[in-house]
This record gives structure tokens, sequence and C-alpha cells, in this order.
């Protein structure tokens, strides 16, 4: 058993039909009719929204949301040509352009369907790209999956039980009618008329084709043609015509409101049925679903990752700001301390290395001569013998010294990194100092920074 959900819109509303096939036999199990005021022409402007919706209800009616939809499509909808036969051209590229000779858009704005007839003739369809677009993009985001797009006209030549012996199917709608077959010779005919309005209160159809040879278009309906009524207020259009023409009722197979959206639900399980969900409306498979979630998250994290860029750029801004107004609070400390004095790149530090010098020349430890163990001896002490270990051809330029009872920071200039080695080597061979291994940067104008750091002395 196989299980479909067929939708078909006519002129007035949408019919959604939840199908059961069991071999041949296909059954209507449930049915949701949506009223909708049909555009005559995908064309013309109309309101996907409004159709989205129509089929998103008449569907939920059934119970079946999260099934894949089949959507019949008013035959006028698309462009329709019968193609003769031809063996060289039944590749799909050619008879594209075979096709395009009667279309009013480029190949580029249409997505193509082709059928085989009898006689090796080809039905040949044409659906307009955007609009069709736009009516699938809300109807996925309102979680209806479309797997198939066909016309009613072709679907209900299929599903008819008398198909094998018929000649071709009209189908009566409110405003027009659509059909497709053959009349008395094997070449097939297709096309799309307006239905039209009798005195007296009765109704009449167009027919087929104009068989009285008047030229009005009006002549009987062609006898072995299936007359499909998908409206159930215009079953009496049936009878009138059969009054209207020569044509016994007898001749003519009627199927009226349900039964005839049976029929066309039935054509949809044939595997030859003309498929326009192809090209710029196929569906996608996994890959395809994957790649555009996969794009679209991307665009999200980039949107955030911008917002987030430009967010730090403001936050970076005003630290800059703050740094600017400190900076210049620093230079005026400075120039209060150091007055006519240029200031050095680190104010803050020559500031702090001041307090240190101004700190340890007051002298905590000033009335004792002797370091005590674990600290370092008194500043003016730990210069004396720094300076005096320094080799005489070693030239330095001391921006910051900084010396408490417990670290050293000397920082400075030098000409060479072994310079600044024998700096270290100097602080070291001061009574009661032990100096680490200096750090030095490389100064792209010549010569050598340095850092060298030290601590009390300890089991020297």
């Amino acid at each position: 058993m196989s299980r479909r959900v067929v939708c078909v819109v006519t002129d007035t509303a949408v019919h959604a039909a939840l199908c059961e096939s069991r071999g041949r036999d296909v059954t209507v199990v449930d049915h949701g009719r949506v009223s909708f005021d049909a555009p005559d022409s995908l064309l013309v402007e109309h309101d996907p929204e409004a159709l989205a919706s129509a089929v998103t209800e008449a569907v939920s009616r059934l119970g079946s949301s999260s099934q894949p939809v089949t959507l019949v499509l008013p035959m006028q909808w698309s462009f329709v040509e019968v193609l003769p036969s031809n063996e060289a051209r039944l590749t799909p590229d050619s008879l594209r352009f075979e096709l395009e000779r009667f279309l009013p858009l480029p190949l580029e704005e249409v997505a193509c369907g082709f059928e085989v007839l009898d006689q090796g003739q080809i039905l040949a369809a044409a659906l307009p790209v955007e609009p069709m677009k736009r009516l699938l993009e809300r109807l996925t985001e309102r979680g209806v999956s479309v797997e198939m797009i066909t016309m009613d006209a072709t679907a209900a030549r299929h599903g008819s039980a008398d198909h094998a012996e018929s000649s071709g199917v009209v189908l009566r709608d409110v405003r027009w009618q659509r059909f497709l077959g053959r009349s008395s010779g094997p070449e097939y005919k297709v096309g799309v008329s307006g239905r039209i309005r009798h005195d007296a209160g009765t109704s009449g159809t167009l027919s087929p084709m104009d068989e009285d040879g008047d030229g009005d278009g009006t002549g009987e309906v062609v006898t072995g043609w299936i007359v499909l009524e998908l409206n159930a207020h215009t079953t009496g259009d049936v009878a009138t015509q059969a009054e209207r023409t020569d044509a016994s009722e007898s001749t003519l197979t009627k199927h009226i409101g349900m039964e005839a959206l049976a029929v066309i639900a039935e054509g949809v399980y044939s595997p030859s049925l003309l498929d326009l969900r192809t090209g710029a409306l196929a569906a996608d498979d996994d890959g395809q679903r994957l790649a555009r979630r996969a794009a679209r998250i991307l665009a999200t994290a980039l949107v955030l990752l911008a917002a987030f860029l430009a967010g730090t750029q403001l936050e970076l801004r005003a630290v800059r700001s703050h740094l600017q107004t400190l900076d210049r609070q620093r230079s005026g400390l400075y120039r209060t301390v150091f007055d006519g004095q240029p200031i050095p790149p680190e104010a803050a530090l020559r500031v702090a290395s001041e307090r240190v010098r101004l700190e340890g020349l007051t002298g905590r430890n000033r009335g004792s001569e002797r370091s005590v163990t674990g600290t370092l001896p008194a500043p003016l002490e730990v210069l004396r013998g720094f300076v005096a270990a320094l080799p005489p051809e070693t030239r330095i330029y001391l921006d910051e010294a900084r010396l408490d009872e417990n670290q050293l920071l000397l920082r400075g200039q030098t000409v060479e990194h072994r310079d600044a080695e024998r700096i270290a080597e100097a602080v070291s061979a001061a009574p009661g100092v032990e100096a680490r291994p200096p750090r030095t940067t490389r100064i792209k104008s010549g010569g050598v920074e340095f850092t060298i750091s030290g601590g009390p002395e300890h089991g020297r």
C-alpha cells in the first residue's frame, strides 16, 4: 500500500486528498477543501502567500502535514505545446530548444517537463520559475514539502479508468476549461478556453475544438472524451451541453466534483506523468539542503562576527581615549617632578623609579652599613659596587633604576647584547646582590635595550 497527498488547485478552491494505492486501485481516504480565488496566470500580479496559506490549511485538514505533497496546477498556469514526432529530438536539451520558439520567456526563466504521447508525439510544458519559487519558499516555511508538480489535464488523462480507450479529457471549471487529447486523427490537441454563458439562465462551455466548422469554437464535444466537472455547482453544464449538441448523453463519460478529483489523484500514480519539479524548481537532495543550511549558518556567524568586531572597535577606541588621558596626567606629573627635563617614553616608570630612589636615599636602612640577611644592601652601596665592577669600555644609558630592600630593576640602553651581559655581571659583583640574565631587544635605530632584574644574594 502506497500513500500520497495530492493537492489540486482549481479556479475557486484548493483541494487536498489523502490517497491510498493498492495495486492499480487508488482510493481517496480523506479530503480537505479551502476556498481560494486562483489567478488566471502566474505572470499576473498575485499573492503567493495566499496560495501557500490555502495549500497548508487544506493539507493540515488531512492530518498528514509531514508527508510530501504532489501539487497539481491548472494547465493555464503553464505554457503547453504538443511537439511532432522526431526521434532525433528526444533528448531533454533538444526538446527544450524546440519548445523555446513557442515561449514568451527565455529558457532560463522557465522549468520544462516532457511526456511522450501516442505516435511519438511529445507533450511539452514550461512553468515560470520566479513565481513558483516564491510559492515553494512560502510552503517550505510552513513545513509543506512539494515532491512533484504537474498539470491537472495531463494527470486527469492518466487517471481516467477509461484512459486506454478514451481519446481525450476535458476539465470544466468555474472560469476555465482545459483539454488534452485526440480528435478524429492521430494528432493531439491541448489548450485552455474560457467558459461562456447563454441567455435564459442556461450555461455552456467552449468545446476543445471547432467540430462543426463554423469557426465559433462552440461545436460538440468529441465522442469518447472524458468530462470532469471540478466544482459540484456546475453539474448542470454537462446536461446543458448534451442538449445543445447532437451528441447523446451516453457518449460522454462524466465525473462530478469529488469523483473528478479522484480521477486526477489516480493519475498522479502514473510513472510516466509529466513532472515540472525540474531545473531551477528541482527538489533539493540531502546534500544540497545540508549545503544551504551550512551557508545560512555561515552567514549568521559572519553577521555576529561583524557585530562583535564593531563592538570591539568601539571598546578599543574608548580604551585608547582613556590611555591618552592617563598619559597626559602622567606627563603633567613628570613635568612637576622633573621640571625642564625631556619626557621619556615611559614617564610613569621613571616617576615610580624616582620615588624608589628617594625612599632609598632617605633611608629606611640608614643607620646600618651592613645588609640584613635576605635583603638588598642600601641603594647607594649597590650602585657604588655596580659602577666599580662595570668595565670602562662599556657604554650605558640608564632609563630607570629601581632598588628597594627586596628587588633591583635596571632598564636602559647599550651597544651590544654582550654589553648587556657585562652590565648584569657588574650588578652581580656588587656586595649582597644577585642579578638574573638580562632581557635584550635590538633597536632599529641602533643599539640594544636591556632589562636586568635581581634580588638579594643567596648562599654566596
